[in-house]
């Protein structure tokens, strides 16, 4: 039997995460799956859910705290990675927060600790988590990042749009333009600027740049990065009135897994739904 992948997914407790984690489970048979979560308790439940649903996989789950807005925790899960395996075969960035209300309205207010929230773990603890776990990834190797339709560039006005078309933006450029759109959101400015109004809307469309743009250079030939949609999924995010069942929710990243080593190039920092094809920024 050939060495099991190890998939690596953030945000495991509930939702997309969980549900792929499941589907691994019940159809990826030659693999490890790390679930990870930033609450332990709700974490350990999770895995202990799983691990009896499942009894004849279990001994391929595997649990480890990791909160990755935490510097300690990223850290720690780091060591720990480096010490038990090494190396990872997927990484899946799919832990995110957003604001319940502004899903329903993005027009309603949103508190300053919420906005900071929202930017911190879906742009910038994202993306240097990312960053970080690029020497842990394999030689083939890929990273999925889960975002939303309501992330591209049509919903920006410019020069927001044109700024993040930039080919050639640099990391310190995109971190500093991430600051000065939080600054403005906190003041309720930042729609008067070019934004759209919900604040999960422009940490996706920012981390969209990142993966576009940034990290599509940094894979290896052999290695692919990849932005997925799911799709308007019932999770707690997504609210009981969304038509997509959260298995339906893990097609596309599901898709993106079983890239063949071609379709791995071809999709290489691209933009991916749930069919396979690629949709626009």
């Amino acid at each position: 039997m050939s060495k099991q992948r190890l998939f690596l997914i953030t945000g495991t407790n509930k939702g997309i995460g969980y549900g792929l984690v499941e589907r691994l489970l019940s159809s990826e048979k030659n693999s490890l799956v790390l679930m990870t979560s930033r609450s332990v308790p709700r974490g350990k439940e999770a895995f202990t859910k799983l691990a009896q649903a499942y009894p004849q996989e279990k001994d391929r789950l595997i649990y480890q705290q990791l909160d990755i807005s935490s510097k300690e925790s990223v850290d720690n899960f780091l060591s720990w990675l480096r010490n038990s395996y090494g190396k990872v075969d997927f990484l899946i960035n799919n832990a995110a927060v957003g604001d319940r209300a502004q899903f329903e309205n993005p027009n309603a207010p949103i508190s300053p600790d919420k906005i900071e929230e929202t930017m911190n773990v879906n742009f910038f603890s994202t993306v240097l988590f990312t960053e970080k776990m690029l020497p842990f990834l394999s030689d083939t190797g890929k990273i999925i990042t889960l975002t939303t339709l309501l992330a591209t560039l049509q919903y920006q006005k410019e020069p927001i749009r044109r700024f993040l078309s930039n080919p050639n933006i640099t990391l310190e450029e995109l971190f500093k333009k991430a600051e000065e759109f939080e600054e403005l959101a906190y003041k309720g400015e930042h729609v008067a600027h070019g934004y759209s109004p919900r604040i999960y809307d422009v940490s996706k469309v920012l981390l969209n740049c990142y993966v576009r743009w940034i990290l599509a250079k940094k894979m290896k030939e052999s290695q692919g990065c990849f932005l997925v949609e799911p799709g308007w999924v019932k999770t707690e995010m997504g609210g009981s009135q969304a038509p997509m069942s959260v298995q339906e929710g893990t097609n596309s990243a599901w898709r993106a897994i079983h890239f063949d080593r071609d379709q791995t190039r071809k999709f290489n920092g691209k933009f991916i739904d749930s069919k396979g094809n690629e949709l626009s920024f």
